[in-house]
């Protein structure tokens, strides 16, 4: 009788032993609620004893730094003290950056017992890709943004024009995004606001419709972005380009290769250009160096270097291009700047939202006025934007504090 009953209770634990193993503990059930609740997509918890895993996209926040703070202010309620978290953070559904710490050092760090610099020794920041390929909750497929942009432009003739810019963003699969843009004149120093003329002489376009796929090469910090679309730069043009990137030293050095092929559907011209570059990014002090050069298009070629200052939500820079052409070359000197419009917490994600703009992402392709490059994209614009350099992570985690 004993060995009958010992035989029925161990058949009963086999048969509850999945239900145990692939249960969801209510903790990981309340962070993804946390998470949905801040607008994260492609959410994913995993827990091992006290080690939590939590994989998330935020096209929420403006900046990584935010979302993380927000995010940690709602978890010391839920996990226990005793915790180990790892962040994984993904852009466009590959994961980027990844970063481990415990909650207590977090604990002491908020409540002033560590600095910052000691909480730093504590961490671990991974960049090595990890495709667990779990079940993701709000997935980001198929999810659109529609960006209410202005735009415009300042002509030595007809004085600055300003447009509205709309453009769309729709999030395919891992790695995959399509671009739609759009550009109507709504006011010229000339014209003011009359409609029929300011559409007479600036025509409203699509100015561009692209196709991206990013990816991460193998195990190694290189990064690379395809590009294929429609690109109206004044005439009609089907392009292809790639963008390439090594990250040395966690970010702090990187070294980029853009090139890029265009074809001329008014002409049927073809021309290419390559451009190599390099940019040094210093947390500490909010500072990026950039400086490259190579062939343009329009047979022209450029040598060019960059100093930015990063603000909160404004990124300024001043540029010095030297432009070479078949006969004669030219100085010019630029002030670039990126703005983020609203508050650093924008309208959460949703499978189709209409929304103001974050960045200007044309910024970091300023060129000379007629030998442009082949619009690529440069890579860690994304990492640039979200200020996910660990340099930037180790200067800028008294972030965190303000959202106790």
């Amino acid at each position: 009788m004993k060995k009958t009953l010992i035989s029925l209770f161990s058949f009963f634990s086999f048969l509850l032993m999945p239900l145990a193993v692939y249960s969801t503990p209510i903790e990981e059930k309340l962070i993804i609620e946390v998470m949905q609740n801040l607008g994260f997509e492609n959410i994913s918890v995993n827990r091992e004893r006290n080690n939590y895993r939590l994989s998330y996209e935020n096209r929420t926040f403006l900046h990584e730094m935010d979302a993380i703070g927000v995010l940690m202010a709602k978890l010391k309620s839920i996990v226990s003290d005793n915790a180990f978290l790892q962040i994984a953070i993904q852009s466009n559904g590959n994961q980027i950056i990844t970063l481990d710490f415990s909650l207590r050092d977090y604990q002491d760090f908020i409540s002033g017992k560590i600095d910052s610099d000691q909480f730093y020794q504590t961490f671990t920041i991974d960049d090595r890709l990890e495709d667990l390929n779990e079940e993701k909750t709000n997935p980001l497929f198929l999810h659109s943004d529609l960006v209410l942009s202005p735009a415009y432009t300042i002509g030595m003739v007809d004085g600055p024009t300003i447009y509205f810019s709309p453009y769309l963003n729709t999030y395919l699969d891992k790695g995959f995004s399509f671009t739609s843009k759009y550009r109507l004149p709504v006011y010229n120093i000339v014209n003011g606001f009359d409609f029929g003329k300011n559409t007479q002489q600036y025509p409203p376009v699509f100015t561009n419709s692209y196709l991206d796929y990013t990816a991460r090469i193998g195990s190694l910090p290189l990064y690379t972005m395809f590009r294929t679309g429609y690109w109206n730069n004044g005439a009609n043009n089907l392009i292809l380009s790639n963008s390439t990137q090594y990250q040395l030293f966690g970010g702090l050095l990187s070294l980029n290769l853009n090139t890029g092929l265009d074809y001329n559907l008014n002409n049927g011209k073809t021309d290419f250009s390559i451009l190599p570059y390099s940019q040094l990014y210093l947390g500490s002090l909010d500072l990026i160096i950039e400086g490259g050069g190579g062939k343009l298009l329009n047979n022209e070629y450029s040598l060019w270097g960059r100093i930015t200052r990063q603000f909160v939500n404004t990124d300024i820079g001043f540029s010095l291009y030297r432009t070479f052409r078949q006969s004669n070359s030219s100085w010019t000197m630029n002030f670039e700047f990126m703005l983020a419009l609203g508050p650093e917490q924008s309208i959460k994600a949703a499978p189709v939202r209409i929304t103001y703009p974050r960045f200007y992402r044309g910024f970091l392709l300023a060129g000379t006025a007629s030998g442009i490059p082949v619009p690529g994209d440069f890579f860690l614009q994304d990492n640039f934007l979200k200020r996910l350099y660990p340099e930037y992570i180790r200067t800028h985690l008294e972030i965190w504090k303000k959202y106790l």
